[in-house]
């Protein structure tokens, strides 16, 4: 399944991909990007409780995270 290219740059684009996961948990799924940073966009969805990043290229996590 190919997915959908997504402004990681911008946040409301972001917000619209949230859904509620398992447990209920508000959750971001980022898998299969290529992302090798994560997107500072990301950051400012501070009602995030759940980021998949499965099959990335990250080597750090910012400060706060993990």
């Amino acid at each position: 399944m190919k997915r959908r290219t997504l402004a990681f740059d911008d946040e409301e684009a972001l917000r619209e991909q949230l859904y509620r996961g398992p447990g209920g948990l508000l959750t971001l799924d980022l898998t299969d990007h290529g992302l090798q940073v994560l997107p500072d966009a990301v950051l400012e969805i501070t009602e995030l409780e759940c980021l998949i990043l499965n099959n990335n290229k990250l080597k750090n996590l910012p400060e706060g995270i993990g």
